[in-house]
């Protein structure tokens, strides 16, 4: 086509194709022989997950190592005691600079008395000052603050109603305006230093104003449903994640099943949930940019069979979609019917997502009672592009890939469509064509370069097209190919 102008910017089309991937080769294994039964508490459950270097920490009802109760640590081959168990149940979990606190209804931990939280440094315990007056459920920390919620009114004997911070550099706890009016069950922050608190309280969901040190409804927020309430939250950025039992959020109202998503001024729901609409978020859990995963009380919608739901995979970010199969089996236990996912936790390197709750099984597999890990396989999807034209702005296709990021990962693809490789457009700006791209170690998103070719021949319109290319190093996802045209200049 011919044109005075020497480039043309025009709107792009993106085609993906959504191929039947390998989505499906995660693998769930086991932690040993599980968490089990006590005989002094009869009933076993895992309530709190916390990975710190390298280890995992879990929290609950359990019987630990060394005739102990309550936390234990996985190092990667076998559960250890945590300088001596609990005297009752750990219901939450939180890390600041190495150092693990651990909340519940405990009152003693190592043979050191506590209320309700305490600390462990790695090599003993302590308590932080007095304590509380009622049960942890909610721990988060950032900064110099440990943030806790739960059923108490008073910490280190100050008035604080079901919220309250433990400020690291001095010891001491502090008030978060006037508190909340009901239980406190989850705790966020985003990366903005916002705070959220959620639970049984009055609206449900509220946000920390420190300028005028009150705790501010958000418009709209989670609601609908029998006895609707916030389990879990998770922040991704700025944004939050919101998990529990509620049907709509949003004006005009958006119908969910227990999940949302608060941007910071609007509400989003997450695609269609495969579950039932009045099942309970209890964990989420993002690993990575694009996986994000949520489990609880989840029977799949239609509850087609007991031991393929509890637990799902949302692939691909925001706008992907769910996944009822990526995470098969599922969790199940005998004679239950309940939130059988309770916590969630993410190992540094993205290869391996942790749940923790209670069941017999994970994914059919022996030895995962009441915890087991998901092991996570290199995926790589093609989910983005940028247009590109004849001597003029580069395009480019964008890859990512989900499960570990330790190492760097070489990937093949093929190019097709209307326009030729090394006549039309390369994939350097070297001048040739390479067919494959490395992902740096550290890195879980990729930009392959199309550079066009400038020639005098008029052309018209044409487009490129790359797919994937198998390998025994990563599993192909979906989308697994992308196309874009080539915009003539002559």
């Amino acid at each position: 086509m011919h044109t005075s102008i020497n480039r043309m910017v025009s709107v792009i089309a993106l085609l993906l194709t959504l191929s039947a991937s390998c989505l499906h080769a995660q693998t769930w294994g086991a932690l040993g022989t599980g968490l089990g039964l006590n005989s002094q508490f009869g009933v076993a459950s895992v309530h709190a997950l916390q990975v710190v270097s390298g280890d995992l920490y879990a929290g609950g009802s359990f019987a630990a190592p060394g005739g102990n109760y309550g936390i234990a640590r996985w190092n990667g081959s076998s559960w250890n005691s945590v300088g001596g168990g609990a005297n009752a149940s750990v219901l939450a979990l939180a890390a600041l600079n190495g150092v693990v606190y651990a909340g519940g209804d405990l009152t003693s931990v190592g043979g050191v008395s506590v209320n309700r939280i305490a600390k462990w440094n790695g090599t003993s315990w302590s308590a932080l000052g007095t304590g509380m007056n009622g049960f942890v459920y909610a721990l988060a920390a950032k900064g110099t603050k440990v943030y806790v919620g739960g059923s108490f009114t008073t910490a280190g004997g100050v008035t604080v109603n079901r919220i309250a911070y433990w400020e690291t550099t001095d010891s001491t706890w502090h008030a978060m305006g006037s508190g909340l009016d009901n239980d406190v069950f989850a705790i966020a922050i985003t990366d903005n230093d916002t705070v959220y608190a959620g639970g049984q309280f009055s609206n449900l969901l509220r946000k920390w104003n420190p300028g005028t040190s009150s705790w501010d409804a958000l418009a709209n927020g989670p609601s609908g449903g029998t006895t609707p309430v916030i389990r879990a939250l998770a922040a991704k950025g700025n944004h939050l994640y919101v998990g529990g039992k509620f049907t709509t959020v949003g004006s005009p109202a958006i119908t969910v099943r227990g999940i949302a998503k608060w941007s910071g001024s609007a509400w989003s729901g997450l695609t269609t949930q495969p579950w039932v609409s009045d099942g309970t978020v209890r964990a989420i859990a993002w690993n990575g940019p694009f996986q994000m995963c949520a489990t609880g009380y989840l029977p799949e919608n239609p509850d087609t069979s007991s031991t393929r739901d509890q637990i799902y995979l949302l692939e691909n970010g925001d706008s992907g979609t769910w996944s009822t199969t990526a995470m098969t089996s599922g969790l199940y236990r005998q004679f239950y019917s309940g939130e059988y996912g309770r916590a969630l936790a993410v190992s540094s390197s993205g290869d391996k997502v942790y749940v923790g709750g209670f069941f017999d099984s994970a994914g059919g597999v022996s030895g995962t009672l009441n915890v087991a890990v998901w092991n996570v396989p290199t995926t790589v999807n093609i989910v983005g592009y940028y247009p590109a034209w004849e001597e003029g702005t580069w395009g480019n296709f964008v890859l990512t890939r989900t499960g570990s990021t330790a190492s760097v990962l070489d990937v093949s693809y093929s190019a097709s469509g209307d326009a030729t490789p090394e006549l039309d457009y390369n994939d350097t700006p070297y001048g040739e064509w390479g067919g494959n791209a490395t992902f740096p170690a550290g890195y879980s998103q990729l930009d392959v370069i199309i550079v066009g070719v400038e020639d005098l021949e008029v052309e018209g319109t044409e487009s490129i097209v790359l797919s994937l290319t198998p390998s025994a190093s990563y599993t192909i996802g979906s989308p697994s190919s992308g196309s874009i045209y080539l915009y003539d200049n002559d």
